[in-house]
């Protein structure tokens, strides 16, 4: 079992919590104890592996770097750091950020470079102060549209040395604006693209109802051509048609008499 310093470190005054350079696989658990001290942890430079879910318990975290470790995954209770304001993971095997990050809404700043990450979750749409947004040298094959609704507050952005990012060109990965223009281009191309699937998914109610009804006037049809085959199999012929037609004409005479009498 990883042995850990016998004198753990505290915060300081300012609730900073120093943890970098410790050759760590696996942060002592007394750390996810400190909720209501820690404002700011370091766990760079360690050999971590990945982070515990705990980390969701400290609920005063403004800022967490754990750059430059082994982790391939964040925990997804890092959606409970609500007063998280920067968060710097660069410097390690990550694929993914979870998509609970979108609901750290104080997030200012991620710095995600140097990472295997292929996608950037769509949630980071609803971190209305995202300033910085570092995320280079990645295998980003693309970046959420969704960025575009914080283009307000979204003052950098490098997505340079993602080689599968086709939909930035390579000339522009480095240019904030130019990338938040094309990001605004391809979240109205999804707006509109949303709005013509929902107009098919309309007509197609619309169609499977005209061909059910469709359906229902031939089953009708069919009926009253079976009700009129049956009809005319059970007229009368020959001398009882005669007979049926001098009758009525027999009742309407009698009619007639009662209504003169």
């Amino acid at each position: 079992m990883e042995e850990f310093d016998e004198l753990m470190p505290t915060p300081d005054e300012d609730g900073r919590l120093e943890l970098s350079h410790r050759a760590w696989q696996h942060v002592d658990e007394v750390v996810w104890t400190m909720g209501l001290e820690i404002t700011a942890l370091s766990l760079a430079y360690n050999r971590l592996a990945h982070i515990a879910p705990e980390l969701g318990d400290l609920k005063l975290l403004r800022e967490l770097d754990c750059s430059c470790n082994k982790l391939q995954a964040l925990p997804a209770k890092i959606g409970a750091l609500r007063q998280l304001r920067k968060l710097k993971c660069n410097g390690n095997s990550l694929e993914h950020l979870p998509d609970e990050i979108g609901q750290c809404r104080q997030l200012e700043e991620i710095i995600c470079s140097e990472n295997k990450l292929v996608a950037l979750p769509r949630a980071l749409g609803t971190c209305k102060k995202l300033r910085i947004l570092l995320a280079q040298n990645n295998s980003l094959a693309m970046c959420p549209p969704t960025l575009a609704d914080v283009s307000a507050s979204l003052e950098h952005i490098n997505l340079a040395g993602n080689p599968r990012l086709d939909m930035i060109p390579k000339k522009i990965r480095g240019d904030t604006e130019l990338i938040l223009w094309v990001l605004r281009l391809h979240r109205d191309n999804e707006v509109e693209s949303q709005y013509v699937l929902s107009c098919i998914d309309t007509l197609e109610g619309i169609s499977r109802g005209a061909t059910e009804r469709h359906r229902e006037l031939r089953l009708e049809l069919k009926k009253v051509d079976e009700d009129r085959l049956e009809l005319l199999r059970n007229l009368p012929t020959g001398i009882d048609k005669v007979l049926v037609i001098y009758e009525y004409l027999l009742k309407k005479a009698k009619t007639k008499k009662c209504v003169i009498s």
